[in-house]
């Protein structure tokens, strides 16, 4: 569901023109743009996915203060205009940005997914899921105590050969620290 592109600064590796190919060569036929802290390629993306036949959902990925995530994904301009005001808020809040707070009377029209137990609880009922990414098995069984629907989400920032190096520099960077010192929730696994 969730795709990084170049556009998830210091994170993501895959262009614009590469992204689609990559998707299409794997047999997807849809996708959730779902850059971090913003929409910046989401017009340029959508175009070359619709000349390349794959639909396209619009989302942003969101973390906070405390290191939460928030994948949320489009569902009509309502939502979109929700997303916006979020990542403005993320941006104009900094290091005080605080999910919970921030997604109280903006959930409108979006989805949200999150590997977070605390913003499951508080947004359950909405259009919210248990993003289950590798090794969550403890929070499938959670969410399904909880009747909260869970969905399969492995992110994607990089593609084959030599992405997931240009992941692990453009990590170091961001961190400032170098490729033998990232912390090890920093940087994803190869098989992501």
């Amino acid at each position: 569901l969730e795709c990084h592109s170049h556009y998830s600064l210091l994170r993501g590796t895959l262009s614009h023109k590469f992204l689609p190919a990559l998707l299409l060569k794997a047999g997807h036929q849809q996708f959730a743009l779902a850059d971090t802290d913003g929409v910046y390629g989401l017009i340029l993306l959508n175009q070359m996915a619709e000349e390349q036949g794959l639909d396209m959902l619009a989302g942003a990925t969101l973390f906070d203060k405390n290191r939460r995530k928030a994948v949320l994904l489009v569902k009509n301009a309502s939502g979109y205009s929700h997303l916006t005001q979020l990542i403005t808020q993320k941006h104009a809040a900094a290091t005080a940005f605080d999910l919970q707070t921030a997604l109280h009377d903006q959930l409108e029209g979006l989805v949200l997914l999150t590997p977070d137990q605390l913003l499951l609880e508080a947004f359950a009922g909405a259009d919210t899921y248990a993003s289950l990414e590798l090794n969550s098995y403890g929070l499938y069984k959670w969410s399904q105590r909880q009747n909260i629907p869970a969905v399969a989400n492995i992110p994607a920032y990089y593609g084959p050969c030599k992405g997931h190096h240009l992941h692990e520099i453009m990590r170091a960077i961001d961190l400032n620290t170098n490729l033998s010192r990232p912390p090890d929730d920093a940087i994803l696994p190869p098989e992501y």
